[in-house]
């Protein structure tokens, strides 16, 4: 008999239980079929279709297998954040962890239903019920995760098998066929595993739960894992698969069968997927006893769970008389608190490291298997690397103790671990004592890192800052994002010089000891160290740690970094050879400062600020010609031009201008663009605002110039509104990047729309007309226009600059702009074509609070009125009444008695001609 378990026949819900083969009968791994992927069908769609939706079927099974009575289970999720909606999203700023304690499978699987965008973690073992008093039944930021010491009894072995690829990504078709080929061996390899367990994918490797016989004593647990572990590992890992010896630990949780797994960008080779649950229903478990299949399966003698030797039993005297030293200090570190984003997580996994390494006078190599398996617990989990930084940090600090003082006296597991303050001074803020050159560690990535910051360096602060999941560069200007293709290329070139200046020292050494040994042997001549991808990506990972400015220090652009400033930075205006402090320039105050990398901002006009600029004579003129008869329309765009050459976002208006052909809305908006600076400046379509990833191209843009503004009829009009009205009333933003991490933030933008005509926009609550300031152009210069305008107009910008101040400090002084008395009309008109249903009640209705009118008259009335306006948009009695409630919502939907019974009726409102209702 020939059996896959990743065949989606195994895995469909109504599967028939399996005949498991008896082990004699088991075919060889040579016979085994490829791999087959399960392929759920919520789980069959192109990656351009988005990822996967969550599956309840498959985490209602999955929860129905782990949980025992009396117990309860904890819901782990990493990085997330609760948004509107009632939605759990990714957190890109912040490594919160979200978690909750269950006992009522309901309550968890609507929770999980809840997700998008982030993983779910499960703790397969029951949890003691006294957890339910942290968060019962629902999911909420916690500061503490379920523990060994919590887990009532070990009930399962958990077997994770990781596909081989690089941290941080998904895993291709391919590399994840590897590890489902490897469970697959491993269950037709051990029948008696594969009759206790159930199994599946992690969306990126696979897994099995063995149900095994209860195991109360949580070490002994640990270490019967520890040791099953590590004899699967060496028969199953390799090939492109590996099954991880960190899972020994009982309180570890597991990816959540139908849920998904979103590791980095969901990408088409490398899409996210949802966990799943292959095995069939119906089977009865048999479990399995862990102790007696230790003895039959012993590990090898040298793991990847201990390359110091073999396991230890807590407490088993040594023949030095003592515990030995790998013993206790796995049983200190199991005392030890686990590291905790946002708590000092950073410094207590220094501390461990200094506890293994300094206190127990352990090697790296003896002590990176304790420290992985404390990590295990750890909110979230480090990465194996960023360990094994930490334990080098540790072994390369200098020594205050000697090594081992942990081991003079009696071990005390309940001590606390060394003091961060007994850290050497003089490293990097935030270092944890990272060895200077001395230490000889020439491919130290954090050395390196420095070295390369040195590159970006400048007397105020490095121009190279790490922002939001980006890196950003000063270019003595302003602040602009350098992807990671630009930067690896000067991280090569900075580590081969290093690397050649170390090698050059060394060969003057070597030539030096070869000079001066007659008889001996002569020394081993020195190789020029290679620089390798992998420690390119660490040094690059080492810059973003050291340059790293917080969200919470700097949530948005402009800010100064390094420490608040006498001036706000909403307030400076960046120009090309200086900072201006535009309210000490209105006062008559010295007003510049030079540029300065501590000015933290992503545009600056591209020319020079000069106070004695004289009056702008070309543009004057053009201005006049716009508006010969109307000052308030000529001041109210000289006050807009102040107010786009800041951030400030706080007068919430967005400029439309609305005029016919060549009326100088072109010039208008290409003057502004030169103004402001051509980098600053977004071109959005409204179109293009309604897409998925239509605010991308407003991030760090001061304006959005949307010329022509007109909208095709397949378009969402109301989410362009909704877009507008959002960005616009500075409501913080979570934007959608391709292949990048979500971007949180308040956008600086402000929006200008010019138009031939006003756009028809979808706009049933009449907000957007409050928010909008129109500028009407009536003249036409076709046929008359001025070819030498632009270029007079480029060479006059200096003047135009102090010319809008001029209007800054007007509107500073007034507070709020003034709506010109010439485009109050197409105002009119916008809120009119925006809101039909407006026009609709103001001409054939009346709003009166004690009025009714029946839906069905009311509806028939606005289809007459639809008719003879030229509308085609009159839509359905449900859409209406939609759309009606959203532009007034002091009409109600009643149900009053009539005649003996009841009729659907608008409460507030009447047909102007039309009989009353009598009620």
């Amino acid at each position: 008999m020939t059996l896959s378990y990743a065949d989606p026949a195994c895995a469909a819900a109504s599967a028939a239980p399996v005949d498991f083969p008896p082990a004699s009968e088991a075919p060889a791994i040579a016979t085994m079929p490829p791999a087959v992927e399960p392929q759920p069908p919520s789980t069959r769609r192109p990656c351009d279709q988005g990822p996967p939706q969550f599956d309840p079927d498959q985490a209602r099974r999955f929860l129905e297998a782990i949980h025992v009575p009396g117990s309860c289970f904890e819901i782990r999720i990493l990085s997330g954040k609760f948004a509107r909606g009632g939605w759990i999203e990714r957190n890109a700023e912040y490594d919160t962890t979200l978690a909750g304690w269950y006992d009522d499978l309901d309550s968890a699987v609507a929770d999980l239903g809840r997700l998008r965008g982030v993983s779910a973690y499960v703790t397969p073992n029951p949890v003691k019920a006294d957890l339910l008093g942290i968060s019962r039944n629902k999911i909420t930021k916690v500061r503490t995760a379920t523990a060994d010491d919590d887990i009532q009894a070990a009930r399962f072995l958990f077997i994770d098998i990781d596909s081989e690829r690089r941290a941080g990504i998904s895993a291709t078709n391919a590399e994840r066929a590897k590890a489902i080929e490897a469970r697959d061996r491993l269950l037709m390899d051990h029948p008696e595993i594969a009759e206790a367990a159930i199994y599946g994918t992690s969306g990126n490797g696979a897994w099995v739960l063995a149900r095994i016989k209860p195991i109360a004593d949580i070490e002994e647990a640990r270490r019967l894992a520890a040791s099953a572990l590590a004899y699967l590992g060496s028969r199953y890992s390799g090939n492109g698969a590996t099954v991880d010896a960190t899972t020994r630990n009982p309180a570890r949780v597991c990816a959540c069968p139908g849920t998904l797994k979103a590791k980095g960008s969901h990408l088409p080779d490398r899409p996210w997927r949802l966990a799943t649950l292959d095995s069939p229903d119906g089977r009865e478990l048999v479990p399995l006893d862990l102790a007696a299949w230790v003895a039959d399966h012993p590990a090898p003698d040298k793991t990847p769970v201990d390359q110091a030797g073999p396991i230890a039993i807590p407490g088993k005297p040594s023949a030095s008389g003592g515990t030995d030293p790998i013993t206790r200090a796995r049983t200190y570190l199991s005392k030890m608190a686990p590291a905790i984003s946002g708590q000092g997580g950073h410094n207590q996994t220094f501390d461990m490291a200094c506890v293994l390494v300094k206190g127990f006078g352990l090697t790296i190599d003896q002590a990176r298997p304790i420290a992985l398996e404390w990590n295990t617990q750890c909110v979230p989990p480090w990465e194996p690397w960023e360990i094994e930084h930490k334990l080098s940090q540790a072994d390369s600090k200098p020594d205050d103790k000697p090594r081992g003082y942990l081991l003079a006296g009696r071990p005390m597991p309940g001590e606390p671990a060394p003091s961060p303050g007994s850290r050497p001074s003089g490293g990097l803020p935030g270092d944890d004592g990272e060895p200077d050159d001395a230490a000889g560690q020439e491919a130290n990535p954090h050395r390196l890192a420095r070295l390369v910051l040195d590159q970006f360096s400048h007397p105020d602060r490095h121009k190279l800052i790490y922002w939001q999941g980006e890196c950003q560069a000063w270019n003595g200007r302003h602040y602009a994002p350098m992807p990671d293709a630009e930067l690896r290329p000067i991280i090569v070139r900075v580590i081969r010089l290093e690397f050649e200046r170390l090698h050059g020292l060394a060969m003057e050494r070597y030539e030096a000891l070869l000079a001066a040994s007659d008889d001996a042997p002569p020394p081993k001549m020195p190789r020029l160290r290679d620089v390798t991808g992998s420690l390119t990506r660490d040094v690059l990972a080492a810059i973003q740690e050291l340059a790293h400015e917080r969200i919470e220090d700097t949530p948005a652009q402009p800010a100064w970094l390094g420490g608040d400033h006498v001036w706000d930075a909403m307030g400076v205006l960046p120009a090309a050879n200086s900072l201006v402090h535009l309210a000490s320039y209105a006062r008559g105050l010295p007003c510049t400062l030079p540029p300065t990398p501590r000015f933290f901002s992503p545009f600056a006009v591209t020319y020079d600020f000069d106070p004695d600029a004289p009056r702008p004579r070309a543009w004057s003129a053009f201005v006049e010609s716009l508006w010969p008869d109307d000052q308030e329309a000529v001041e109210c765009l000289q006050e807009w031009l102040g107010y786009l050459l800041t951030a400030d976002t706080s007068m919430q208006k967005i400029l439309m201008i609305i005029g016919p052909r060549r009326s100088g809305k072109g010039t208008i908006a290409r003057t502004l663009r030169e103004l402001v600076g051509e980098p600053n400046i977004a071109a959005p379509t409204l179109t293009s605002l309604a897409g998925p990833f239509g605010s991308q191209q407003l991030i760090g843009k001061s304006v959005a110039v949307c010329t022509e503004s007109r909208l095709s009829g397949r378009v969402d009009s109301q989410a362009i509104v909704e877009r507008l009205l959002s960005i616009s009333g500075e409501d913080p933003q979570t934007i959608d990047r391709k292949h990048q991490a979500p971007w949180n933030g308040t956008l600086r933008t402000r929006f200008v729309l010019t138009g031939n005509s006003v756009p028809k926009l979808g706009d049933y609550s009449s907000a957007l007309p409050s928010r909008v300031i129109l500028l009407k152009l009536t003249n036409s210069f076709l046929g008359k226009e001025d070819r030498e305008l632009e270029r007079k107009l480029r060479a006059e910008l200096p003047s135009i600059l102090l010319w809008a101040l001029d209007g800054w400090i007007r509107l500073m002084d007034r507070g709020r702009f003034i709506q010109p008395k010439s485009g109050a009309a197409a105002l009119e008109e916008l809120e009119a074509t925006s809101n039909p249903i407006g026009l609709f009640v103001s001409e054939a209705c009346e709003l009166d609070p004690d009025a009714y009118a029946i839906k069905e008259q009311l509806f028939g009335a606005w289809l007459r009125w639809c008719e003879s306006s030229g509308r085609k948009d009159a839509g359905n009695l449900q859409d209406f009444s939609s759309k009606l409630y959203s532009a007034f919502p002091e009409i109600t939907d009643q149900r009053p008695r009539l005649e003996g019974r009841r009729i659907r009726v608008f409460s507030g409102v009447r047909l102007a001609e039309g009989p009353d209702i009598p009620f």
